[in-house]
């Protein structure tokens, strides 16, 4: 066949005038030949690998004669070559006398119908295979047997396309070319989708984060995203981004921003919920400060127990000691120089009122009688009274016994642990007045020993890390008095760290623990009062995202603590799809259909008022603009067509077998090397695939 440049039409190659039976006949025998082509192709090349062997031994043989053997190289005629086994069904279809093509048309047409039958011969022979008792090639036969639809496609594609090349005097590099190009014309929608694929999402890389934030955004509960939001690309956020803007995509954006809002709503509810039932700052505020008071009574408790395992070693009269104390009581009670009535005015009532009782008991007889066991008190009761004084004078020493003492400091710590709601004494002084009592105590156990002396530090020290919390956290979050201002406190330093939240939290329950962090889930994403309904229901992810990048990294670890490991993985991709919805449209950060409603009625009055001044097409295609728009913009939020940007575009396994018969059927007609080189690509090719389907059944 060829091609008149001047008429662009294609000309055929002259043939004899023939009867019209005899036409037909004609076709049924080049229909019978290219059987036996198709059905012998196989066989010639399998038979060609032996026979190459041989050939290739007589080559080496006509090379190697010498005229001592009798016969010279030059001008002699070559020994036995075995001819080409391919064309074995050519020779059978002359042999029974079956026509040739004469033509350009009927060589292509032979060598498609040839192709078509190469290519149902694979898929039979695959399926003969397929039934062999071997695993391995049953398996290789399972590939050479699927796809058959595909194979039979390419085996006409590929043979008719390296044809019409041999027929334009196309070289073999150019026919192979062809013949490749052809057998690919069944995967060409995958080609297509890869090209849509990769415009949208990128390669590999794309299509792992499309797939990963498909994942996140049904953890986060705002359920499939779209087609920007999954593949975080410029081009399809841009797209997104005048969708929400234009007359027809507006309305379904905005309705997926709502769905996706309400479904990250809903799924911190249900968290907040599993978790408390009854949330709120109110409920929160009383929790935290039951929670504190108990920890109080808990720590006053432990504190205690903790300072008794000291009396194993300091017995039961011990005389301690009270320098520290009195000298303590002293400065905390001192008069300013040269202002004496104003210093009474700066003076604690209760603090000096302790300072006379403790030197009454310790310098007076009356705290001496005090501390003798009964059988000493009975003994004095029966002495004169003036005996009784003396004897009692020469008891005072200045020391208190060691369980008065011990008492003493339990109180003053006590008074201490109490977060100072309304405190007649300032805190200073019970500091001051406590730190000289410890002293006293220290001097005691130093005294009665090593041991006495640990059981005095490991008593201190849980004392101290406990009143130290009260001080710096739980006091000054209860002086806030309201539950809802407790709450605030509570939460309030979230914003630079840990330390208060991790002390309210290490001082109250379970239960509370759960009611403060399911209240303060709730309220992250609470939208602004313009972007509120009149419930006060409406979640907002931009809110959410500002409140959760306010709160600290160690902060939320420790506010959030009660959570299940779901349920923080869970919080963790909400707050990641929130920070998606930033970066993309801001339809999806913020839904107000507002801007986007009135734009929708853009294209309604335009197109009237056009139709109305007699320009009838422009008065269309502005009503007609939106349908094209929203189609898009379903496109871009069908759940469908993101799952499909997800999946790998790859040509099917079964498509293999096809493309590798038709390289088989091309190969036939080239150079003997470049034959070999085909049938080794071939051989390694299907047991690639081979293995990979058999992988894929595993």
């Amino acid at each position: 066949m060829t091609f008149d440049l001047a008429s662009a039409q294609p000309v055929e190659d002259e043939a004899p005038e023939r009867p019209l039976l005899n036409q037909a006949a004609r076709v049924v025998g080049r229909t019978g030949r290219a059987g036996l082509r198709a059905a012998t192709d196989i066989v010639g090349t399998l038979a060609n690998a032996p026979a190459a062997v041989v050939n290739a031994g007589m080559d080496l043989y006509d090379k190697v004669r010498s005229p001592d053997m009798g016969e010279l190289v030059t001008g002699k005629q070559p020994g036995f070559r075995f001819p080409d086994q391919t064309q074995l069904g050519h020779r059978m279809a002359d042999f029974f006398g079956l026509p040739r093509a004469e033509n350009a048309s009927e060589r292509i047409a032979e060598d498609v119908a040839s192709g078509i039958a190469g290519g149902g011969g694979i898929v039979t022979v695959g399926r003969t295979l397929g039934n062999a008792g071997n695993a391995l090639v049953r398996r290789v036969g399972e590939v050479l047997s699927s796809g058959p639809r595909a194979q039979l496609v390419a085996g006409a594609t590929g043979p008719g396309a390296a044809s019409v090349v041999r027929e334009e005097d196309g070289g073999a590099a150019a026919q192979l070319a062809a013949g490749v190009a052809g057998s690919l014309v069944p995967a060409g929608s995958a080609g297509l989708a890869e090209g849509v694929k990769r415009f949208l999402r990128g390669g590999e890389q794309g299509r792992q984060r499309v797939a990963a934030n498909i994942d996140t955004f049904e953890d986060a509960g705002a359920g499939m995203p779209t087609v920007g939001q999954a593949a975080e690309g410029r081009v399809p956020r841009a797209i997104e981004s005048v969708l929400s803007k234009a007359p027809g995509g507006a309305g379904t954006m905005v309705s997926k921003a709502e769905a996706e809002a309400a479904g990250m709503g809903s799924k911190v509810d249900t968290m907040a919920t599993t978790m408390a039932p009854r949330v709120g700052a109110e409920p929160a505020g009383r929790a935290i400060k039951a929670g504190i008071e108990d920890f109080v009574k808990e720590f006053k408790a432990s504190s205690g127990g903790n300072y008794d395992k000291l009396d194993k070693h300091l017995p039961k009269g011990t005389r301690v000691d009270v320098g520290n104390t009195r000298a303590a009581l002293e400065t905390l009670n001192a008069d300013i120089p040269g202002a004496p009535n104003v210093s009474e005015l700066f003076k604690n009532s209760r603090i000096k009122g302790i300072e006379g009782a403790l030197k009454a008991d310790v310098d007076g007889v009356d705290g001496v009688y005090a501390a003798l066991p009964a059988w000493q008190k009975q003994l004095l009761e029966q002495m004169p009274a003036v005996e009784r004084t003396a004897t009692l004078n020469g008891l005072i020493d200045g020391k208190l016994p060691y369980e008065a003492l011990k008492k003493l400091r339990t109180l003053v710590g006590d008074e201490l642990a109490t977060p100072s709601l309304v405190a007649d004494v300032p805190r200073s002084k019970w500091k001051a007045l406590y730190a000289s009592l410890s002293e006293d105590l220290g001097a005691a156990a130093k005294e009665a020993g090593p041991n006495a002396e640990r059981a005095l530090r490991r008593a201190n020290r849980f004392h101290g890390a406990g009143i130290k919390r009260i001080d710096d956290v739980l006091d000054p979050v209860l002086k806030k008095g309201d539950p809802e201002d407790i709450f605030r406190a509570a939460v309030s330093g979230t914003k630079e760290g840990a330390t208060t939240i991790r002390g309210v939290m290490k001082s109250i329950p379970e239960e509370s623990q759960k009611v403060l962090s399911a209240t303060m889930l709730r309220r992250l994403g609470k939208a602004t009062p313009g972007n509120q309904n009149e419930l006060g229901e409406v979640f907002s992810a931009e809110t959410f995202l500002t409140n959760w990048n306010r709160i600290t990294p160690e902060a939320r670890k420790v506010l959030f603590a009660p959570m299940t490991p779901r349920m923080r993985r869970d919080m963790d991709a909400v707050a990641e799809v929130a920070a998606n919805m930033r970066e993309g449209s801001k339809v999806f950060a913020n839904p107000s259909g507002t801007a986007q409603a009135v734009g929708a009625q853009v294209p309604i009055y335009g197109s009237l008022g056009l139709a109305a001044s007699g320009h009838l097409w422009p008065a269309a295609l502005v009503a007609v603009a939106p349908v094209a728009t929203n189609v898009q913009a379903r496109l871009m939020t069908n759940p469908d067509f993101v799952r499909w940007l997800a999946k790998q575009t790859e040509a099917p396994l079964h498509q293999l077998p096809a493309q590798l018969n038709q390289l088989f059927q091309s190969s036939m007609y080239w150079k003997r090397d470049e034959r070999r080189d085909a049938r080794e690509f071939i051989k390694t090719a299907r047991a690639a695939g081979a293995s990979q389907q058999q992988g894929s059944a595993q």
